[in-house]
């Protein structure tokens, strides 16, 4: 609840119009020249002084609101006094009254006499009793507070804020508060930190009580030995006690609280929320109805209620939340009287529910659009005559079918507070799609009599950015993909009320992007869909099996240098596949115009009639380049220098050419000379007669090992330099 504390317009006068400091240098000095009806307007400014109306029936009033206009009592005396038998129509408007200091009423004393009091803000003030507001006497008067703040005050006994003093079987009557505010004050030594009631009618309306301490009990309220006082559309909250009662306390008294809210009050003692004792022989009856106690704290027994005295009566209320140390939760007291309530672990009585009442969740305590408060209770005000016509709001009682529980009608004129909800149906959680684009699709549903789904909104970066969708109840998002990863795809609704659904987890996806069953980053490259870990090596200058390794084939971990072969056993085809043979040539024969992948293409033609190809030189089919000489044998990757020794006449020389050679070779020069050429590396196993040269490639020179007549020579190893 707000309780907006706001400046009245200027009050239609019949007498004369003083001005202070115009007309009248203080406040005071207006007032002694005033007369009945006549009308004191005060300037800005902070006036230091100590006024008394002097029983006069005027006006006084600032001209531009309490923070503006000021009346400093100086810390001696009360600041505003009516105790000349003022009427209601002796009127305090639009003051702050600040630093009163007395034995009763440090900010305002009313004795025996009534006044009106609007729109002022009464804080920093101290006295024994009521450090705000002292009202007291003989006679049966009235007085009004309304639109006011009552902050801040400290009385050192009891009424921190205001106290109510009737006399003997004469109550002070009908004191109304209305509207206001009342705060932050303390009751240092004994009851009611916010306000102390004694044989007093106090009525609090639409106003709060809030943060007030006591020393002993009655942190918010304290009722004694008052037979009529009501607390109506309030609010009393986060008040404490030393003792009992955190929020109100009734000694032998009988108030009627009804369509209010009291939480969040705590108690040393007993009776969180409430306290009620009667001495034996007396009858007294605390009525509560169609109020709500919630998350109030007894550190002894009763969170909500402690009805010492059998006197509580609890008609349609809500008690839920609300604790102590003791186990009895929200009442303490077997002969509470509880009727069609919502008491959280039961009450014995006709129509009590015990189930979650689902308040909005918005701190107001007010009813959401499923709770089970709504249209169940009693509205049989023959029996129960205290059932009201409005709820904490003014809202009419009942709405609909018949009455809710709690200070809250539920009512659809209220914007609904109840969050809308999306559900994905596809993808589904922990799957895995494929790209690069994907239709999310889903549902949506609101609750309430205001129930709409406005629009929905998509997030595949788990709730960073959102997109909307297109449809409310049924949707769908056209999802455009930008790479293979996992994505947290995730919906909120928000629908005609403004109310933002709270998102959840969302959906956790893996994207398959090239759609070939394997995904980042165990996939090296997710817009191929021939790239993955069980991909083909080919010949394409790509890991096409994502090992780290290019072209090295898939039956050897071997690197393909210039393209050449694939795994040591086959050659490089013609569309980068491996094969088992010689790369084929063009059909027109001539080696030259073919169409293989590489420069050093194996091509199966005959180079000056020996059975190895050539592409270092061309022969006589090529239309240039330098004819092959008639003792040059070229020896390949991939081919077999064992087998060219073998084959090569006396004085043939082997030219080894670009590649490696994993072979052992057993060189033996029967009747024979050959010279190898070629940068190569070699270890000898075994050497015997006729090695006439052996120089190691690394020098830069031409290494040639010239093998003859009988000798033989075990090379090991042989690597192209």
């Amino acid at each position: 609840m707000i309780i907006s504390v706001h400046q009245f317009g200027m009050k239609e006068s019949h007498g004369a119009v003083f001005y202070v400091p115009d007309d009248h240098t203080t406040i005071q000095g207006a007032i002694v020249a005033a007369s009945a009806d006549d009308e004191i307007v005060v300037r800005a400014g902070t006036y230091l002084e100590n006024i008394n109306y002097q029983g006069k029936a005027i006006t006084l009033r600032s001209e531009n609101g309490p923070e503006a206009t000021i009346i400093d009592g100086g810390g001696s005396g009360s600041v505003v006094t009516f105790d000349s038998g003022e009427g209601e129509d002796s009127v305090l408007e639009g003051f702050t009254i600040t630093n009163g200091y007395w034995s009763v009423g440090g900010g305002i004393r009313c004795i025996d006499s009534a006044s009106t009091i609007s729109n002022c803000i009464i804080s920093n003030n101290t006295a024994s009793s009521g450090g705000g507001m002292y009202f007291s006497g003989y006679l049966p008067t009235n007085a009004n507070i309304k639109d006011s703040m009552i902050t801040g005050n400290t009385s050192s006994i009891r009424g921190g804020g205001i106290h109510m003093n009737g006399r003997s079987d004469n109550p002070l009557k009908m004191i109304k508060i209305s509207n206001s505010h009342i705060s932050d004050n303390v009751a240092e030594v004994s009851n009611g930190g916010g306000i102390y009631c004694y044989k007093s009618w106090p009525e609090i309306v639409n106003s709060v009580i809030d943060g007030n301490s006591a020393n002993t009990s009655g942190g918010g309220i304290f009722f004694n030995w008052t037979n009529k006082a009501f607390l109506k559309q309030s609010v009393v909250s986060n008040n404490s006690s030393l003792t009992d009662g955190g929020g109100i306390c009734t000694y032998n008294a009988s108030p009627t609280i009804t369509n209010s809210i009291v939480a969040s009050n705590t108690a040393t003692l007993d009776g969180g929320g409430a306290f009620s004792y009667v001495l034996q022989g007396e009858s007294y009856d605390v009525f509560i109805t169609n109020s709500t106690f919630t998350e109030n704290h007894a550190s002894g027994a009763g969170g909500a209620l402690y009805d010492s005295s059998q006197s509580m009566t609890v008609i349609n209320s809500i008690l839920w939340g609300d604790t102590d140390s003791c186990g009895s939760k929200e009442i303490k007291g077997n002969g509470t009287d509880v009727v069609y309530s919502n008491v959280q672990g039961g009450a014995t009585g006709e129509g009590n529910i015990s189930l979650d009442p689902l308040f909005k969740g918005d701190g107001s305590y007010r009813l959401s659009t499923n709770s089970p408060c709504i249209d169940v209770v009693t509205s049989d005000t023959v029996t129960y005559p205290t059932l009201p016509v409005d709820d904490i709001d003014g809202d009419l009682r009942p709405l609909a079918d018949g009455y809710d529980m709690g200070a809250d009608e539920y009512s659809c004129s209220d914007p609904e507070q109840n969050y809308p909800s999306s559900v994905i149906s596809s993808p589904v959680n922990d799957s895995t799609i494929v790209g690069p684009d994907y239709a999310i699709i889903g549902t949506a549903s609101d609750v309430g009599c205001n129930s709409g789904i406005d629009f929905i909104e998509v997030s595949t970066d788990g709730g960073t950015e959102w997109e909307i969708a297109q449809g409310t109840s049924a949707w769908s998002f056209q999802w455009t993909i930008p790479q293979g990863g996992v994505y947290v795809v995730m919906s909120r609704a928000t629908d005609i009320d403004g109310n933002v659904e709270i998102v959840g987890d969302g959906k956790i996806v893996t994207v398959d992007y090239d759609g070939d069953g394997s995904v980042l980053p165990e996939d090296c490259d997710d817009t191929d869909s021939l790239i993955h870990p069980q991909g083909i090596e080919i010949c394409d200058n790509k890991d096409n099996n994502c090992d780290g390794e290019i072209d090295e084939g898939p039956a050897a971990d071997t690197s393909c240098d210039n393209g050449l072969f694939c795994d040591g056993v086959e050659y490089c085809g013609e569309n980068g596949s491996c094969q088992s043979s010689f790369e084929v040539c063009a059909d027109d024969g001539n080696p030259c115009t073919d169409d293989c992948d590489e420069v050093n293409d194996m091509c199966s033609y005959t180079c000056n009639a020996n059975s190895f190809s050539d592409s270092c030189c061309e022969d006589a089919l090529c239309s240039s380049g330098p004819v092959c000489t008639s003792n040059e044998v070229y020896v390949y990757g991939g081919n077999s220098i064992q087998t060219a020794f073998n084959d090569a006449v006396s004085g043939t020389v082997l030219k080894i050419e670009a590649g490696e050679f994993y072979e052992n070779l057993f060189l033996q020069g029967i009747d024979k000379s050959v010279t190898l050429s070629g940068g190569w590396d070699y270890d000898f196993l075994d050497n015997s007669l006729g090695i006439t040269t052996v120089r190691d490639g690394s020098s830069g020179t031409v290494p040639t090992l010239v093998i003859s007549g009988g000798a033989s020579v075990k090379i090991d190893k042989i690597k192209l330099r």
